[in-house]
């Protein structure tokens, strides 16, 4: 079954908030740039019609414009985790380690490794991720100090989730403009 893409960004969106409100050291990567006008489409996140794609770390790929390490859901809600240093070459040992350190990752060429979930229960994949291999891959970054990958921050978050934040408040705001107004009636 096919989902409107838009309904898995807000949910991702909020599940990802309200993670944010229970640890105020985590951070994700929103769309940062909104080309074809897809925030007001409700596309918070990196994708088109088909998927949307969410990172928790600043790499990012050049020649495609994806982040490194991201998590993809798909608009029949699959999910599968992509390395990728297809325009990075000092990246590919530390997602070559990555890929060994954490379970479940294929190789798909030579630098790249993918992880698909099994079953389209998305938020339980994306929570799975977020327990087991993100702390992972943190570490990794630490130790091993891989060229152009980094930590978010809260200037990062403040400017790029603060914008995704107040584009669902114009949208929540343009939405109840034009519902009907309902008067009572008094007897």
């Amino acid at each position: 079954m096919v989902f409107q893409i838009s309904m898995l960004h807000h949910e991702v969106f909020e599940y990802l908030m309200k993670r944010k409100s229970q640890d105020q050291d985590f951070f994700f990567r929103p769309r940062i740039v909104d080309r074809d006008n897809r925030l007001a489409k409700g596309y918070w996140f990196l994708g088109d019609d088909n998927y949307l794609s969410v990172s928790f770390w600043s790499a990012g790929e050049a020649s495609n414009k994806t982040p490194n390490i991201c998590i993809e859901i798909t608009n029949k809600r699959e999910t599968r985790v992509i390395l990728s240093a297809k325009d990075s070459e000092g990246t590919i040992p530390f997602l070559q380690e990555t890929a060994n350190k954490c379970t479940g990752y294929r190789k798909i060429n030579k630098s790249a490794w993918q992880k698909n979930y099994q079953g389209i229960d998305y938020l339980a994949h994306l929570e799975s991720f977020l327990n087991e291999d993100k702390p992972i891959i943190d570490s990794l970054i630490e130790s091993m100090d891989p060229p152009g990958v980094g930590f978010l921050d809260d200037a990062f978050h403040e400017q790029y989730v603060g914008r995704i934040i107040d584009q669902r408040a114009k949208r929540r705001q343009s939405f109840n403009s034009k519902a009907p107004v309902v008067r009572k009636i008094s007897k």
